[in-house]
């Protein structure tokens, strides 16, 4: 609604009987290229 690019990156460890979870990233207008690279490092640290 605001125009403000946004995502969602998945975090491991759901199991059985547990809900999956994620991080949402949130960037300023014209900003998408940064916030792809910032989900790619969070993702890189999440999986170890």
């Amino acid at each position: 609604m605001l125009g403000w690019p946004a995502l969602a990156v998945p975090v491991p460890g759901g199991g059985e009987g547990r809900l999956p979870a994620s991080v949402q990233l949130v960037a300023r207008p014209g900003r998408e290229e940064q916030l792809l690279r910032a989900a790619l490092v969070l993702e890189d640290e999440l999986r170890g």
